[in-house]
Order: structure tokens, then sequence, then C-alpha cells
């Protein structure tokens, strides 16, 4: 019994001394089709369409109300943007790219490899600013499909 009760503690300093190993959070999005309308959060005025097969209704990010938004790396902005998309596709992805001239970054990047029809639908992501990102004067939204842009819009940012 008491080589019971010693392995039992022994086990239980192990376990419960041992560094944990944190696990990434994965970052995810949402979406949902319908009679989506504007939902009560600050859009952004100025942002342009860079070759929408679709058409983009809204786009907010945080608490920018007019481009160019101030960014901070470090800061995770809720991001939304309802577009209409104008085919059927088997999945979709999300892009989300800082740019500066020619030079690209990749900011996040979701793939949903779901069923899209045609529709109106609000996109709901979390755009994650990173020190890599600093002196960038564009971010790229796209909604890719089939090898199209459903969705594209370029604002332009000053990220710090």
């Amino acid at each position: 019994m008491n080589t019971l009760c010693f392995a039992t503690i022994l086990f239980c300093h192990f376990a419960f001394s041992a560094k944990a190993v944190p696990t990434p959070v994965r970052q995810s999005f949402d979406f949902r089709n319908g009679s989506v309308g504007n939902t009560g959060n600050t859009l952004v005025e100025g942002y342009t369409d860079c070759g929408s097969v679709g058409s983009i209704v809204s786009f907010n990010l945080g608490e920018c109300e007019q481009t160019p938004c101030t960014l901070i790396t470090g800061v995770i902005y809720d991001t939304e943007l309802i577009a209409i998309i104008a085919g059927r596709h088997a999945g979709f992805a999300l892009s989300i790219d800082a740019k500066r001239g020619d030079e690209i970054e990749n900011v996040n990047y979701y793939d949903a490899p779901v069923p899209i029809e045609p529709g109106k639908y609000l996109f709901y992501f979390p755009v994650v600013i990173e020190a890599r990102h600093k002196g960038f004067t564009e971010l790229q939204v796209r909604i890719i499909a089939s090898e199209v842009n459903e969705a594209c819009l370029l604002a332009d940012v000053n990220i710090h």
C-alpha cells in the first residue's frame, strides 16, 4: 500500500510540476448567409475594390472610420466584410495581405473547404498585425473561390 501511495504522489508531482507547453491559438473566422445588413460596427470609408467578381457591401476594421487606418502591431482587429458572392463554389479562402509597392506579406489566411452559394454573406474574422508588417501602406482583403476574387478590397493603412 505504501508503494502505491508513493507512486501516486511521485506521478502527481511530475505531472503537475512539469512546465506546460503552450499550444498555438487557432485563429478562425465565421460567415453566414442571408439578409445581413449593417451590423452596427464602424464602417471604413475610402477603401477601393480591387477586382471583385461579386461585390462588396461594407467593410469594417476595428474602430477605423476612414482610410488610411492606423494599425498597431500586437493588436488583433475584429473585422467584418459583407460581400455578395456571385458564383457557386466547392470551397473558398479568405486572405488578408499587407502591401507596400510590389512587396506583399501575408497577414492572415483562412481556408474554408465548405460549399458556398451565390448570395450575401457576412464574413467575420480577426486581423492580427505583427511587427513584421510595420511600414506597409495597404491592406488587401480577398475572398478567393475557384481561383477568382469573389470579393477584393484595398484599404490604405499606416502600420506602426
